[in-house]
């Protein structure tokens, strides 16, 4: 999952939020722990088991876990979509050390990189994510803060600045203090976005929302994804990347979005306007149609009987709920967006 600008394990089992949570997967646990080693200890929430080599981490992931859950049931019972409910905690792996998860990553088939540090794994049930703040790319910066830091520091202490007013000092200290700061609030949001995001799939496959079905519908199961990567409001990221796309570009169209799984699969040519897209989409189809979205889903809930194609019957099953995808529906779509705020 990308935007244009710990080895954590949870366990998530999506229960009645009203009762004690399901039952710890005990059998999984041991399993785990048992492969990760002495670095790691078990957490156990209402919903989650969370093994960790952080326990910082890990109180965070369980919180952030817990409220994701939350916010998928409310959107469920807004659109009164029926849910499942597991009897097993649902499992989430989040790495400290990039080794550990690269090495996760490739045995449950997935080509990790740093900069999307997370995926679910839709066979196994199991979300797996990377601490952000141990990229390569993060070490490198913050070891361009501590250079900073050290000039600033061997220039006072030699009398070098000396010379500069305190306006001037003022500035050259604020700017190592800007940078500190940007480069915490980017691990966090990287960090907070991803593991948001994943968390959701898992949610949402868990409850029996988002269905084997829909796995070829890369813009209904990203669109909805994203819908919880914000804590709260709007998505702001991503409704910036939406208003820099280019819709005069004959490739991205409503239509393509729907049906080119390419926009937003592996190796696509620009993620960030893909998944852009699908969240204005699903956003807009939530809020603007919900009764419609809640009958589509329930569709693709259900195997196609009329023997078409599952392209086809995709296909159909999007115009049966929403009409044709053409120009006139794009225009009341990028009109609603456009005053989003």
């Amino acid at each position: 999952m990308l935007f244009a600008s710990t080895l954590l394990l949870i366990t998530i089992a999506l229960g009645d939020p009203t009762d004690g949570g399901p039952q710890v997967d005990t059998e999984l646990a041991r399993t785990l722990l048992s492969e990760f080693g002495s670095r790691f200890s078990a957490d156990y929430g209402k919903h989650f088991s969370v093994i960790s080599d952080s326990a910082d981490q890990s109180a965070n992931i369980m919180r952030t876990a817990e409220d994701v859950y939350q916010h998928v049931l409310e959107l469920a019972r807004r659109l009164e979509l029926g849910t499942t409910r597991p009897d097993k905690k649902m499992t989430v792996v989040f790495f400290s050390q990039w080794e550990d998860y690269r090495r996760s990553g490739a045995a449950s088939g997935f080509s990790v990189n740093e900069n999307a540090p997370g995926f679910f794994d839709h066979k196994s049930g199991v979300c797996f994510g990377y601490d952000y703040a141990n990229s390569s790319l993060m070490r490198e910066k913050r070891a361009v803060l501590k250079t900073a830091r050290a000039k600033f520091n061997a220039d006072r202490d030699a009398g070098a600045l000396n010379s500069m007013t305190e306006e001037q000092l003022g500035q050259r200290l604020a700017a190592i203090v800007q940078m500190s700061n940007a480069l915490f609030e980017h691990e966090n949001l990287i960090n907070q976005t991803v593991i948001r995001h994943e968390l959701a799939h898992q949610s949402l496959a868990h409850l029996g929302i988002q269905t084997p079905r829909m796995k070829n519908l890369r813009w209904l199961c990203e669109g909805l994804a994203t819908q919880f990567e914000s804590i709260s409001g709007i998505n702001a990221n991503r409704l910036a990347d939406f208003r820099d796309i280019d819709w005069s570009d004959p490739k991205l169209t409503v239509r393509t979005l729907i049906t080119d799984s390419k926009l937003l699969g592996p190796g696509a040519e620009q993620p960030s306007v893909g998944y852009a897209a699908a969240w204005g989409l699903v956003h807009y189809l939530i809020n603007e149609k919900p009764r419609e979205f809640a009958a589509y889903v329930r569709l693709l809930q259900q195997p196609p009987t009329d023997g078409s194609s599952a392209a086809e019957s995709d296909k159909a099953a999007f115009e049966k709920c929403f009409g044709r995808p053409d120009a006139k529906f794009q225009l009341a779509w990028l009109e609603y967006m456009s005053a989003l705020k």
